[in-house]
């Protein structure tokens, strides 16, 4: 059975996330997949999208809970909520040993079942905080 837009890029994020698994990256982001967003020093393509995702699972303890995703034509927007213990260095920033949670929400462009551009905000200023990087009550 073929899996709608919206069903595949939640199976990624669960599978990548909530599993740890890394091939979901290459079963779902296509080869020159181009990132929008990328994280600090991510190289585009999958093979960057690769590295940034093993990075990520390599440094903390990620929960991905989905709320809504929805396709209209090649695009799909998902809103979900990371839930991450930062056990490791990541960007520059000491292993905290701190639980943050973010609020993402993502846009896909797929052609062919598989993801071609990506654009993903989530409150990294909050993330900051809660991980003692920037003291809290600045900025609000």
């Amino acid at each position: 059975m073929t899996m709608t837009n919206p069903e595949i890029v939640c199976d990624m994020l669960h599978r990548q996330w909530n599993l740890r698994d890394i091939t979901a990256v290459d079963d779902a982001i296509a080869e020159n997949h181009i990132d929008h967003n990328p994280t600090p020093g991510q190289a585009q393509g999958r093979a960057g999208v690769r590295a940034a995702i093993q990075a990520l699972i390599d440094t903390a303890d990620n929960h991905c809970e989905i709320h809504e995703s929805f396709g209209s034509g090649d695009l799909v927007a998902t809103r979900y909520t990371m839930t991450s213990t930062h056990s490791g260095d990541m960007f520059g920033i000491p292993a905290a040993g701190k639980t943050t949670k973010a609020h993402v929400v993502e846009i896909d462009r797929l052609e062919n079942g598989v993801i071609v551009e990506s654009w993903g905000e989530y409150n990294s200023f909050e993330m900051m905080q809660q991980l003692g990087v920037i003291p809290e009550g600045i900025g609000h």
